[in-house]
């Protein structure tokens, strides 16, 4: 399934343009990045800060994990994410082309795909490329002694987040993986904010009530 294929039944082809994204010239980029960035932001943190995370997959975590080692636990997960559940659908992805899966040169393969497969390549990079900053943030947060349920909740929306920008990357929707991207991103920041700026709650859960 390339970025080329048509649009899904039902939905007018004018909308589906808008919402996966056409090119953006450098302008207009200057624009509307702060935007979204700022938008993104106010979502992860009214998200985080509502319990949600928590809600969503605190109990899941909780059966393997004890409640103060949630955070660590979601730092597992996307380590997982990044070094196992991103890379397999990337090799798959590549052997689909010529004879299968080159592994003498693999870096030489990777630049060949096209389509679902590439997609599934950027996919995995990208995760590896995000791993560092989002484990930083947590460990931290953890070492700083951040509350414990902020700790939870913004490392739980990074999980949730990078499931979402995963799920738009294998469907070429790419404004909502990038504000997935940017939220994630933000929820990190937050965790550093935690960590180093005294009375950096009463200044996030303001913006959030404004």
């Amino acid at each position: 399934m390339s970025s080329s294929a048509a649009s899904p039944a039902k939905i007018p082809r004018s909308f589906w343009q808008r919402l996966n994204g056409a090119p953006i010239p450098p302008a207009r980029l200057l624009a509307a990045y702060p935007v979204m960035f700022s938008i993104s932001g106010l979502i992860a943190s009214r998200v985080a800060l509502s319990g949600l995370p928590s809600t969503l997959l605190g109990a899941i975590f909780t059966r393997f994990v004890s409640a103060e080692n949630v955070p660590l636990a979601a730092l597992a997960t996307l380590h997982l994410q990044a070094y196992l559940f991103t890379v397999i659908p990337a090799v798959v992805g590549r052997a689909t082309i010529g004879k299968g899966l080159d592994n003498n040169y693999p870096r030489e393969q990777k630049k060949l795909v096209t389509g679902l497969a590439a997609r599934l390549q950027a996919l995995h990079e990208n995760t590896l490329e995000s791993f560092a900053g989002y484990a930083a943030a947590i460990l931290v947060a953890r070492i700083t002694n951040v509350p414990l349920d902020i700790q939870t909740n913004f490392s739980l929306y990074i999980v949730l987040g990078r499931l979402l920008y995963a799920a738009t990357y294998v469907f070429d929707l790419g404004t909502p993986r990038s504000i997935a991207y940017v939220s994630c991103s933000t929820a990190a920041l937050a965790l550093y904010g935690y960590s180093l700026l005294p009375g950096f709650d009463g200044f996030l859960r303001g913006l959030v009530r404004a």
